[in-house]
């Protein structure tokens, strides 16, 4: 008689229950993974298919079992940062729920979509043979969650089309109004007769107010479309934005770490990741009390990252999530929904007397 473990680590290589050995729970557990409507794999070390149920098949299109046993099971992926088992183990772990989503691609060409979990399977001797990976159809739910983001991000992109036309009316109708008013006034005041009984504390007032009033003006234009990031490019803005956020608030040292070119992010994202920095930077100016506050961007390997660290008093993301800090809370779920109608994905790190972490990242498109 064989020993157990080795007994144990052929089942990497069966297809068929009639071949199992002579245990009943064994089978019992065999035919429920058989009939189970989650798809169900087993990899050896290395990530080569070796045994498959039939809905994992359906979910790949695949009409017989030769289609799949012995391919890699990383080579069933779309994603371009997905080249072994080890890879796909990663993108597993970093999920917050031990899972993670991929996009998949049958045999005749059809894309779906899979969410994904996996176990290592020991033979009795408690050594690692190989992997149980467990998959679930999420086709719909992603294409209803990418229709809804297209939607979205169509209502984003009209929003902003919205605010340029009002920033530019702002700028070019009333900005101009007032500018030209107060250089009249300007004229009469200085052009007045000797005789005239004009208060020139009161004139010089009013002429004050009006170029405050100008100045909120352009401010307002300002925020509702900056023209400096099609005028001059992002990397510009953002430097503009910064150096005037330290201006408006001088105790707190702003550090701007900018490894990427305007050419590598898509003109679309410009906007995006501008209005993210406008929102995570002003808070984290107004409401940390931090000292300092690190933005970085940097073209990463697959994708777009960025990061808003500050070394203030923190706060609890729960107290956010449950709109305890109604001020803080709106402006952070306005970053979230920002990031991800766009593709982006966005984690928040904070701890008290600790100071805040806001992580993006937007992949390029395969």
């Amino acid at each position: 008689m064989e020993p157990i473990d080795k007994k144990e680590e052929k089942i990497l290589d069966l297809t068929d229950s009639d071949q199992l050995p002579d245990d009943v729970f064994t089978k019992i557990v065999y035919d429920a993974l058989k009939s189970s409507i989650s798809g169900a794999a087993i990899t050896d070390l290395e990530g080569f298919i070796k045994w498959i149920n039939p809905a994992f098949m359906q979910m790949f299109g695949a009409s017989a079992e030769s289609q799949l046993i012995d391919r890699r099971l990383s080579d069933l992926f779309t994603s371009h940062h997905i080249h072994a088992i080890e890879d796909i183990k990663k993108s597993i772990d970093d999920g917050a729920s031990k899972t993670a989503e991929f996009e998949i691609k049958g045999e005749k060409g059809k894309i779906g979509y899979i969410e994904l979990f996996y176990t290592d399977i020991h033979n009795y001797s408690g050594t690692v043979v190989g992997k149980m990976v467990s998959a679930h159809n999420i086709t719909d739910r992603k294409l209803l969650e990418n229709h809804l983001r297209h939607i979205s991000a169509k209502l984003v992109d009209a929003q902003e089309a919205e605010r340029k036309r009002v920033a530019r009316e702002l700028h070019d109708s009333v900005g101009a109004s007032l500018v030209s008013f107060k250089f009249a006034l300007e004229e009469l005041i200085e052009n007045q007769k000797p005789s005239t009984n004009i208060d020139s504390e009161a004139s010089s007032a009013i002429i004050q107010r009006i170029q405050l009033i100008i100045d909120e003006v352009h401010n307002i234009s300002k925020n509702l479309h900056p023209s400096i990031l099609h005028d001059l490019g992002f990397s510009t803005a953002v430097r503009a934005f910064c150096r005037e956020t330290q201006e408006s608030f001088p105790v707190v040292d702003i550090n701007l770490d900018l490894n990427i070119s305007d050419t590598d992010i898509p003109e679309k994202l410009k906007i995006v990741i501008y209005r993210v920095i406008q929102e995570g930077l002003t808070n984290a100016a107004k409401h940390a009390d931090a000292a300092t506050i690190e933005i970085r961007i940097e073209k990463e390997k697959n994708c777009i990252g960025l990061l808003i660290r500050d070394n203030g008093k923190g706060f609890d993301p729960n107290a956010i999530q449950g709109n305890h800090m109604k001020g803080k809370g709106l402006g952070l779920k306005n970053i979230q929904d920002r990031a991800e109608i766009f593709g982006g994905k966005f984690i928040l790190n904070s701890t008290f007397e600790q100071g805040s972490t806001l992580e993006f990242s937007w992949p390029f498109t395969d």
